[in-house]
């Protein structure tokens, strides 16, 4: 589901005026130090909010890979684990659906995952 964009002056004042899609997938954050595996919770075709244990640094430049889209940006804001992520060219809107589409079936992937690790575990072909 993509989120519309609040209109009026007072309402869009702190807010981004582009729609973003809630995704909540895994992703890889690329920096000159070393790959950061992160959580993108949502996403717009200007930026990300991620949560990261090693987050980089106000301003640090990288390579933000989810689902092999590929975007170069600056960690704009850092908060409790939490980081914003502009990019430096905006992402097609085509490209944001289609990741919004590729969360939803993650998500139906990952539960159908975790049911036949469950079934290898009790039948005794798998081992944790």
């Amino acid at each position: 589901m993509v989120n519309a964009p609040v209109t009026g002056d007072s309402a869009t004042r702190g807010r981004r005026a582009d729609a973003r899609a809630r995704l909540n997938i895994p992703g890889r954050l690329i920096l000159r130090r070393g790959v950061c595996p992160c959580l993108v919770e949502d996403l717009s075709r200007t930026g990300a909010r991620l949560v990261l244990q090693c987050p980089p640094a106000l301003g640090e430049t990288g390579v933000l890979e989810i689902n092999r889209l590929e975007g170069f940006g600056a960690a704009v804001w850092i908060r409790d684990g939490h980081c914003g992520f502009h990019f430096d060219e905006p992402l097609a809107l085509e490209q944001v659906i289609a990741l919004r589409q590729f969360a939803d079936h993650f998500s139906e992937h990952r539960r159908e995952q975790e049911r036949t690790a469950a079934r290898e575990f009790v039948q005794g072909r798998r081992f944790v």
